[in-house]
């Protein structure tokens, strides 16, 4: 078993390319990259880790559990199980949102989008508890996350010569 705990993978074409592994990823960040995370012929689980912001979080070709995971904020899908034969199971995953991923069978999911191959419901009303609450935010970027009564975040910033940190709260949201 390949065992990842506590860790950060960022700005990479993959954060992570897994292929004819056994895996076990506890409380990972996984953000900015074109794929966050690529399973193919692996199995085990991913829980209590983080994707956002990658270009697609998760290209599945192969079932692995999610357990209790926070997939938002990815540009094309949260998960593309699209190549898979069953069903990927990410129940009790936050998607952003409180109504759940954008699929057909959920057309007003306001959460990351997701294919079909993907057991979806139920769905985490707040972000999963990861016990890793840092996330990276280069300046001039923007990252929405709303905010979970549970949860505490902290902002880790790089300062940049010549350029501003704008923090917003949008209450009307809360």
């Amino acid at each position: 078993i390949f065992t990842i705990t506590d860790s950060l993978f960022r700005n990479n074409g993959h954060g992570l390319l897994l292929e004819k592994a056994t895996i076990d990823i506890a409380r990972g960040a996984i953000s900015g990259n074109e794929i966050g995370i690529e399973f193919s012929e692996t199995s085990g689980r991913m829980y209590r880790s983080m994707v956002y912001g990658n270009g697609t979080g998760i290209v599945a070709h192969s079932l692995i559990d999610l357990v209790e995971n926070s997939i938002f904020a990815n540009r094309d899908y949260g998960i593309n199980a699209g190549s898979m034969t069953t069903n990927l199971d990410a129940r009790n995953t936050w998607w952003g949102h409180a109504s759940g991923p954008l699929h057909a069978s959920n057309p007003s999911g306001q959460g990351d989008a997701v294919t079909d191959r993907v057991t979806y419901s139920p769905v985490l009303e707040f972000p999963a508890r990861a016990d890793t609450n840092v996330l990276e935010l280069p300046i001039g970027e923007e990252l929405i996350v709303p905010v979970s009564p549970m949860i505490s975040y902290y902002l880790k910033v790089k300062p940049e010569l010549g350029r501003n940190l704008i923090i917003r709260m949008d209450t009307q949201r809360l």
